[in-house]
């Protein structure tokens, strides 16, 4: 670890890591909300009630039915309100100071730009109205541009590109403006209160201009997501693949998310029980539709969401850890199979793949691309035989969105493709590692950066830890002293934020931070952005590990 002269390159990509970790919270909302979501579709339905052999429109049916309704509406009506909750996490994760007042001020700025389409749509001459919403080869009609938003009958399916736009300004007024002091006379409307106010007015004009602008933007994603459509089964590869190879800039959330909740995911027509026709837009909120309204998941929608997932995670990557600890040095392996083991239940239980992927990316970074090919294979395989499992990027979303869904899923397909999967990775990387001498985990020869652990160790043999409370000897409170005295202390640090397996760090003073630097203190690694801007991969504990850092902050 070394200062170095401050640089001005990569601010873009500080920038968007930055902005995909602030998608964090409503991602983590969104998942707990699927898994309800599942349950109370697969639990609730008639062919399970059938098979439990519960008489139809008995008591205990539509007791289970309304039970299993309400399970079911606990994960539906995040769905509802996704771009909001979107628009509102980015000025939380963004903002310097007076984050409750830059969620409020977001949406503020959202219902006040929905409220003024509403109106807009209203007063507009029909000829010029007709000319925005059904020009461009399309009607809006057909996409559902137009639809009721909030009680407003004429809003429009801002969706979650829209939030992220309206999030980023909000942001951007919150951080000029927080501050703002006004004459004498109106001073009561200074510093933190003046963005909300100002938002009313300025997101009134950018809702007259979002009227005229949007429906074109929405159909030229409808088109890219027609086009992507038209590749079959290679379409869900090639945007796994850019997905992955983006995840060690943390940017994949960017990508995932535009597949995910707009139309360059696609636009289905789903045939509800009663007959009718219902367009929607995006992956998630098709797979949304289907569940709430008891129709089996089309095979065309689930081959762009993540049920193939579980082929590396379960397996892929699990193997991948084996053949590690396979090559490893002898008086080596008691330490690697300790940190392999945690990171195949942190992989397979939890989804976080980090804790694996990064225990080779920087060391081969080759050997990350194959995992990434490798992904995009099983997306591909997954598309070909038809499965329909929605959701597997972690054993509880697969178990709820496979099995508990029924046979027709084909869920079961995943144990010979797992296998074969498996088998790929580890003939792969044990004759990588070998071959080639890769100094993976347990393979690595001893280095400056790894003798510095022993002078951050501060704590670990600390002789009077009795007498110290429990949690100050924790492994996450040593981990966050160690990382602290290697960032320079609070003294050094802008920004910190976290997102499932890494933290997020904006430093004042640029360092240059190597992977061995993080690994002695018990990290995964790191990927640096810029010279102050750095990830440090902790793992499932990284949150705790946060609160840790900000405890020694108002300690000292």
């Amino acid at each position: 670890m070394r200062n170095k002269k401050p640089r001005t390159d990569n601010k873009f990509f500080g920038f968007m890591q930055q902005l995909g970790g602030t998608f964090m919270l409503p991602i983590a909302v969104l998942s707990v909300a699927g898994i309800f979501l599942g349950v109370g579709s697969a639990f609730g339905s008639d062919d399970f009630l059938k098979m439990c052999n519960v008489a139809v429109n008995s008591g205990s049916w539509k007791g289970l039915k309304g039970f299993f309704g309400f399970i079911e509406l606990i994960g539906s009506f995040f769905f509802d309100i996704l771009p909001l909750a979107f628009c509102m996490a980015i000025p939380i994760g963004l903002a310097s100071d007076n984050k409750g007042t830059a969620a409020f001020s977001a949406f503020l700025a959202y219902v006040a730009t929905e409220a003024t389409i509403n109106w807009f749509l209203g007063v507009l001459p029909p000829e010029f109205s007709d000319w925005i919403l059904n020009s461009g080869g399309i009607k809006a009609s057909d996409i559902k541009i137009v639809k009721n938003v909030f009680g407003y009958p004429n809003g429009m399916d801002l969706n979650v590109l829209g939030a992220m736009i309206i999030g980023i300004i909000v942001w951007k007024m919150h951080e000029r403006f927080q501050y703002q002091k006004l004459p004498s006379g109106i001073a009561f409307f200074s510093g933190k209160r003046f963005t909300p106010v100002l938002c009313l007015f300025v997101f009134t004009a950018f809702g007259l201009v979002l009227t005229i602008i949007w429906p074109f933007i929405c159909k030229g994603l409808y088109y890219f997501g027609r086009a992507l459509k038209h590749l079959g089964v290679f379409g869900p590869g090639i945007f796994i693949l850019i997905s992955r190879l983006l995840c060690p800039a943390g940017l994949h959330h960017m990508i995932n998310s535009m597949f995910n909740y707009t139309a360059v995911g696609g636009t289905y027509d789903l045939q509800l029980l009663d007959g009718t026709i219902k367009t929607v837009s995006g992956n998630y909120y098709a797979m949304k539709e289907s569940l709430a309204n008891g129709i089996p998941l089309s095979p065309d929608i689930a081959k762009w969401l993540t049920g193939s997932y579980i082929l590396p995670i379960a397996f892929g990557l699990p193997a991948a850890g084996i053949a590690m600890y396979v090559t490893a040095k002898p008086e080596r392996k008691a330490f690697v199979k300790g940190v392999i083991i945690s990171g195949i239940v942190a992989t397979a239980v939890g989804g976080i793949t980090e804790t694996i992927e990064f225990l080779f990316l920087f060391i081969c970074p080759w050997l990350y691309i194959f995992h990434a090919f490798m992904v995009a294979v099983g997306y591909v395989v997954w598309g070909a035989i038809g499965a329909s499992v929605g959701v597997g990027g972690d054993l509880i979303s697969f178990i709820v969105y496979g099995p508990l869904q029924g046979i027709g899923t084909k869920w079961w397909l995943v144990f010979p493709c797992g296998v074969v999967d498996a088998a790929i990775y580890f003939a792969v990387f044990y004759f990588a590692i070998k071959k080639f001498n890769i100094k993976t985990i347990g393979r690595e020869d001893e280095t400056q950066s790894t003798k510095m652990g022993a002078i951050l160790d501060t704590g670990a043999k600390d002789t009077n830890s009795k007498k110290r409370d429990k949690a100050t000897n924790s492994p996450n409170y040593l981990m966050a002293q160690k990382i602290l005295k290697l960032l320079g202390g609070w003294a050094n640090i802008a920004k910190l934020e976290n997102c499932f397996s890494r933290l997020r760090i904006t430093l004042k003073n640029p360092l240059e931070i190597s992977d061995a630097d993080v690994k002695a203190v018990g990290a995964v690694g790191v990927k640096t952005i810029s010279p102050t801007s750095h990830q440090i991969i902790v793992g499932i504990q990284v949150e705790d590990v946060k609160q840790q850092m900000i405890k020694m902050k108002s300690e000292s």
